[in-house]
């Protein structure tokens, strides 16, 4: 299953539109894959809990692919490019996780077929990945992390002021 957002346009100047109607007619023609389109925020966790792996072949360096912890959060594997935040997240991931080339169709189905072939590979990482989420995004600990850097920057103004 493929989702995302394609924009909606018959504007022939719009790149993106141009690009993302060719990809969806693309995929309509596959067999075993099914396009489903954008999906609502409040409908990603069902959608990812579905999979088995997550492929994210970014071609520009996200410095936080917000997707990525989702689908490290809910232990899927990831296969992704090397680029901006990705590698600082999933640096320490144990297995080879970064295609170099996202645009090159054979790595990338190499890597997903990897992973597909070995189910017990794709569960230790995807608990290894879970269990990353929950130590690095648990909002227990970014409310403490922000409550810590609102003392360190508030508190000397404020005694400052008392003075």
């Amino acid at each position: 299953m493929i989702a995302g957002n394609v924009r909606d346009s018959d504007d022939q100047r719009n790149e993106k539109a141009v690009y993302g109607k060719a990809v969806t007619a693309r995929i309509a023609q596959m067999q075993g894959v099914r396009w489903v389109g954008g999906l609502h925020p409040h409908n990603m966790h069902h959608f990812l809990l579905a999979g088995d792996l997550f492929v994210m072949p970014s071609i520009w360096p996200d410095p936080f692919p917000t997707v990525m912890i989702e689908a490290a959060a809910a232990g899927l594997p990831i296969v992704a490019a090397a680029r901006g935040g990705i590698t600082e997240f999933l640096s320490h991931c144990p297995g080879n996780v970064f295609v170099d080339n996202p645009a090159d169709p054979k790595q990338l189905a190499t890597s997903i077929s990897a992973w597909m072939e070995d189910p017990a590979r794709r569960d230790s990482v995807g608990r290894w990945l879970r269990q990353c989420v929950e130590g690095q995004f648990d909002w227990s600990r970014v409310c403490l992390e922000f409550e810590q850097l609102y003392d360190r920057l508030l508190l000397p103004q404020a005694k400052t002021e008392a003075q």
